[in-house]
């Protein structure tokens, strides 16, 4: 699901930029179906209900 998008955002974001970033991408996806799978995939943590980290792996 959007390597680009996900090289594109900084270390840490939010729901908001995440949006950004998929809209000027042309992604029709919901920001939360790339947060559930980036979680998943262990690529992204949980700061708070509405922040993210990328993950150092």
């Amino acid at each position: 699901m959007g390597k680009a998008i996900f090289s594109e955002l900084p270390e840490t974001f939010t729901r908001n930029e995440l949006y950004a970033a998929m809209r000027k991408g042309g992604y029709a996806t919901l920001p939360r179906k790339a947060i559930y799978i980036w979680k998943k995939q262990g690529l992204i943590e949980k700061i708070n209900s509405n922040e993210f980290r990328k993950c150092k792996n």
